[in-house]
């Protein structure tokens, strides 16, 4: 599905597209879920796979509107939970789902893939935003098009296995369970 040098280019062009952003450039974007970094994290994972399984355009399509709902989903289960980074849990989310339902994944894949993603990056500290975002949400980026390449192999962190639950609603819940009293940071 992916080879090193996708990661590479993956990771320099989120990070850079990022710290653009948080340096102040004054460059329109596409925002998800609020974010314009999200939609960095989403999309370009998501493009670079579509480019290289040679996706039509309508399928890619698809692929990037699922990616903005998923976002969504995860965001309006995980806004209350101020002190994590949520747009790269969310983003990343929403890449990895995507990057797999483009390579012919399933459900219980993509599943797996998200679960995957939030066993592995929940609990970035989120800071504000700072170019420090640069690299959490290159390091998402990545991930994604990592947990995708996992689940599409069979792996999958088994429910009950820190925060991971039975499904995607599931492994949300038990995230707000482990932040009782937090307060928004959207």
């Amino acid at each position: 599905m992916t080879d090193h040098p996708t990661y590479c280019t993956v990771r320099e062009l989120v990070m850079a597209a990022i710290w653009t952003r948080m340096s102040g450039a004054a460059s329109p974007i596409f925002t998800s879920g609020g974010s314009g970094n999200q939609t960095l994290i989403l999309s370009i994972p998501l493009l670079f796979t579509a480019d290289e399984l040679e996706a039509d355009e309508y399928r890619t399509m698809r692929a990037v509107l699922c990616a903005h709902a998923i976002n969504l989903y995860f965001k309006s289960h995980l806004e209350a939970v101020a002190h994590t980074c949520v747009g790269v849990s969310a983003a990343a989310g929403a890449a990895g789902a995507t990057v797999l339902w483009l390579a012919d994944g399933d459900e219980t894949g993509v599943t797996h893939a998200i679960n995957t993603l939030v066993g592995s990056l929940y609990g970035m500290v989120w800071d504000g935003a700072r170019l420090s975002c640069a690299l959490k949400g290159s390091t998402a980026a990545v991930e994604a098009i990592n947990a995708a390449r996992m689940a599409a192999s069979g792996f999958a962190l088994p429910a009950g296995e820190g925060i991971i639950g039975h499904n995607v609603r599931d492994t949300l819940q038990r995230i707000k369970r482990t932040m009782p009293g937090a307060i928004c940071n959207a």
